[in-house]
Formats: structure tokens, C-alpha cells, sequence
């Protein structure tokens, strides 16, 4: 099936990042899916938390699932482990990266502002469904590493001890 996605613009609240994107049938125009993607930077700190709330699609507490966020033209998926979470009286899924190399891993994808594929894994591809990223996420998240640091400069830091002589 062709699927056709129309997503909002970025909003930004307290460090939290948002997207939405809604997938339809290209052929029947008839709704598929839901996927509101959320980057969070902790205030006084770098770190980051991704969360793919994604409907329909039942799942238990607890499933073992895997999610991979990979450039379209990639040669293969790179899934992650996710804590999985039943919302939306069972009818979604709320995922997050089980850990900080995962994280990272999607996060890199997320800044080549290319579009992406989305995946659910639970040993074979269950989803796999186009993710549009654009070149406004690097921006609006350094803006938000910034801000959550602080308000430290970053060209500063990137310079390292050396680069302050």
C-alpha cells in the first residue's frame, strides 16, 4: 500500500519537541495511522528522551519491540529496543529508546535532515511507514540544547581547553 503522510510544523514547550504526522491510504484516502514523535532536553542538562506515540496499534505493557529511524536510501534498518506502553485505551503504543546508545542512534538520524523510514520490529518488520524529518529539527534542537544548558555557548564547549588559549 502507497502511503501519503501529512505532518505539522515543529512546536517547542519547555524542551519539549513535536511533530505529528498522519498517514493515509494514497489509493482509498481512507486513514491509517498516527505518529506523534516528541524530543525532550532535560533543563540544566544535554540529555534527551525520544517517544513515538503511535495508533492504531495494540500492544501489551512490557512488549519486546524494536523501532529503527533510518535514512530512506538506507541499506538496512538499525532497530533499537523500546519500553513499550499501551495508551489510548489500548487502541496506540507510546515507545521509547530503552537506552542512551539508542537514543543516540535515532538522534543521529533525526539531525542529516533527511527523510527517514520508520520501523517496528518484533523479530520481523511489523510497520514500516515514511517519516518526514526536515532541516528544521538540527536547528530547533540545538536551539533547545542551548536553552536546557543554560544558555552556555556552544562554540565555546566545542572548542575544547585547548581551543581557549
Amino acid at each position: 500500500m502507497a502511503v501519503g503522510v501529512d505532518y505539522s510544523a515543529w512546536s517547542v514547550e519547555d524542551g519539549e519537541m513535536k511533530r505529528r504526522m498522519d498517514y493515509t491510504d494514497s489509493r482509498t484516502k481512507q486513514h491509517v495511522a498516527i505518529i506523534i514523535f516528541t524530543c525532550k532536553i532535560e533543563k540544566g542538562s544535554t540529555a534527551t528522551t525520544l517517544s513515538y506515540r503511535f495508533a492504531p496499534f495494540a500492544v501489551v505493557d512490557g512488549l519486546d519491540l524494536g523501532v529503527s529511524l533510518v535514512p530512506m536510501g538506507a541499506d538496512r534498518s538499525m532497530p533499537v529496543g523500546v519500553d513499550v506502553k499501551s495508551v489510548d485505551g489500548g487502541k496506540g503504543a507510546l515507545m521509547s529508546p530503552r537506552t542512551s546508545q539508542g537514543i543516540q542512534r535515532q538522534l543521529i538520524a533525526l539531525l542529516t535532515g533527511q527523510h527517514l523510514k520508520f520501523a517496528v520490529f518484533q523479530g520481523l518488520e511489523l510497520v514500516d511507514m515514511p517519516f518526514y524529518n526536515d532541516d528544521e529539527f538540527p536547528i530547533i534542537y540545538r536551539q533547545q540544547i542551548e536553552k536546557a544548558d543554560g544558555g552556555s555557548n556552544l562554540e565555546e564547549q566545542k572548542k575544547g581547553w585547548f581551543g581557549r588559549w
